[in-house]
C-alpha cells in the first residue's frame, strides 16, 4: 500500500513538473504564463510572482480613445490628432503640476479631454458627456465650466441647443451629462465670455432688436440686462466692462463695431461703413486691429481708440488671427500666410474656398518692430483661435484646415 501511495505522488510530482515547464514553454506571452501560474497555484494571489509587462506605452488606456500628440518641430507640438470645437487653459491647482493643461472638447463626441501644453502625456478624459454635432465651445475664465453649441435634428431640420456644463460639482474625475449638465434657451444666437470672471453674456433676437442678457456660469442667474436696437452681430467680450458687438462680415457690405459700456450702459459706435470689417480689441481698450475688404485682396489697420487715429498695420493678416499678449499692452502674435490668393475677404476664407499657409510672428504696436519666431515648416497650416498661457510660454491654436489642436513653446 505505501509503495503505491508513493508511486501515485510520484505521478503527481511528475504531472506539475511538466505541467509548469509547458507553461513557460509554451508560446505563450509573458503575462498570459503568469496568469495560468497564477490559477493553477492554490492560493495564487499571495505568491510573489515577477509583475507582468506594462501595457504599450505607445497605446492610450482602454477609456481614453484619443490618439497620441505628435512633436512636429522644434518646439511645435500636435495636441491631437482629432477635430476639435472649442479649447482653454486650466491654470493647475497643485504644486505638483506648475505647468497647468489644456482642456478640449472632441467635436465627433464632445467628450471633454485635458493634455499637458507640450502633449508630453497622454490626454485624459475627464467628462463622459456625450454631444454630436458641435459646433462652438464657450468656456468660463476658470476653466471649469462651459456652454456647447450643437445642432440636433427635430421634426427634419436642424435646431441649435445650448448646453451648460459645469465640471467641478462632482469633480473633473466623475462628470456626467446628468447631474451637472443643464439646457440655456435655444434662442440665443451669440454668446461670450468674461475675460475675467465667470460670466457669459448672450443675446436673444426679439423682432429687429435684441436682449443682451449677462449670467453666471455656475447657477445661471441673470445679473444685468441690456435692450440693443440691432440683432443681427457677433459678440465678444475683451475686457472687464467691455462688450464689442460687429455686424456680420461680408465683403459686400459695410461694417459696423459698437462697444456696450456694462458701468455706464452706453451704446456707441466706434468704426463704421468698412467694407468686410472684422476686428481684434485689445484687452486695455486703447487699440483696434482691423481689416477691410479690397477688391479680391484686403488691407490691415490699427486704431487708436484714444486719439482717434488710423495707420497702416506692419503686417497684413486677418485679425481673427492674432492675440494679444497677455502680460503686456503693445504685443500682438499673429498667423501671417507666406501668400494671400486673390478672392473675396473675408467671405471665402469662412467658406473655406481659399485656405492660408501661415508662420508666426510678434509684432509690437509701439516701436513698430516685427518678429517671425516660429516658421511652422514644413506643416501647412491655415491658424485660427489663438490663446497664449498665462506666462506666455507657450501660444495655442487649431488649424483651420483639419481643426486639431497645436501648441507653440514660445519661452
Amino acid at each position: 500500500m505505501k509503495k503505491v501511495l508513493a508511486i501515485v505522488i510520484i505521478i503527481i510530482i511528475l504531472l506539475a513538473i511538466g505541467f509548469v515547464a509547458w507553461l513557460f514553454i509554451g508560446e505563450k506571452t509573458p503575462g498570459e504564463k503568469i496568469e495560468m501560474v497564477k490559477n493553477f497555484l492554490p492560493f495564487g494571489s499571495d505568491v510573489n510572482l515577477p509583475p507582468s509587462q506594462p501595457p504599450n506605452p505607445s497605446l492610450p488606456p482602454e477609456n481614453n480613445n484619443q490618439p497620441g500628440p505628435i512633436t512636429r518641430g522644434q518646439k511645435l507640438y500636435q495636441l491631437t490628432q482629432n477635430a476639435i470645437t472649442g479649447a482653454t487653459f486650466k491654470e493647475s491647482q497643485s504644486f505638483y503640476d506648475l505647468d497647468g493643461k489644456i482642456r478640449y472638447v472632441e467635436k465627433s463626441t464632445g467628450h471633454i479631454y485635458e493634455i499637458k501644453p507640450d502633449g508630453s502625456e497622454q490626454s485624459n478624459r475627464i467628462s463622459n458627456t456625450t454631444i454630436l454635432k458641435s459646433f462652438e465651445v464657450i468656456w468660463s475664465f476658470d476653466a471649469n465650466n462651459l456652454i456647447v453649441r450643437y445642432l440636433k435634428d427635430e421634426n427634419n431640420k436642424e435646431v441649435v441647443k445650448n448646453f451648460l456644463l459645469n465640471l467641478t460639482e462632482q469633480g473633473a474625475e466623475t462628470a456626467t451629462s446628468s447631474s451637472l449638465g443643464i439646457f440655456i434657451p435655444p434662442t440665443i444666437r451669440e454668446i461670450s465670455s468674461s475675460p475675467l470672471e465667470n460670466k457669459f453674456f448672450y443675446l436673444i433676437k426679439s423682432g429687429n432688436e435684441a436682449t443682451g442678457i449677462v449670467s453666471s456660469f455656475e447657477d445661471n442667474k441673470h445679473d444685468q440686462t441690456f435692450f440693443i436696437p440691432f440683432s443681427e452681430f457677433d459678440v465678444f467680450w475683451p475686457s472687464r466692462n467691455t462688450i464689442t458687438f460687429l455686424s456680420k462680415p461680408s465683403y459686400i457690405t459695410d461694417g459696423f463695431l459698437y462697444l456696450l459700456n456694462l458701468k455706464t450702459k452706453s451704446f456707441d459706435k466706434i468704426l463704421g461703413n468698412i467694407k468686410g470689417l472684422t476686428y481684434l480689441y485689445a484687452p486695455s481698450g486703447e487699440k483696434i486691429i482691423y481689416s477691410k475688404s479690397e477688391v479680391k485682396n484686403f488691407s490691415t489697420f490699427i486704431y487708436d481708440v484714444k486719439t482717434d487715429l488710423t495707420d497702416s498695420f506692419n503686417l497684413k493678416i486677418l485679425p481673427e488671427k492674432c492675440v494679444w499678449d497677455r502680460k503686456t499692452t503693445d504685443v500682438i502674435y499673429c498667423a501671417v500666410s507666406r501668400n494671400i490668393p486673390f478672392a473675396n475677404y473675408p467671405d471665402d476664407w469662412y467658406q473655406s474656398l481659399v485656405n492660408f499657409s501661415d508662420s508666426i510672428w510678434k509684432v509690437n504696436i509701439t516701436t513698430g518692430t516685427t518678429e517671425k519666431i516660429h516658421d511652422i515648416e514644413p506643416n501647412d497650416l491655415d491658424i485660427i483661435n489663438l490663446f497664449l498661457s498665462p506666462n506666455n510660454d507657450f501660444l495655442f491654436f487649431t488649424n483651420k484646415k483639419d481643426l486639431t489642436l497645436w501648441s507653440l513653446k514660445l519661452k
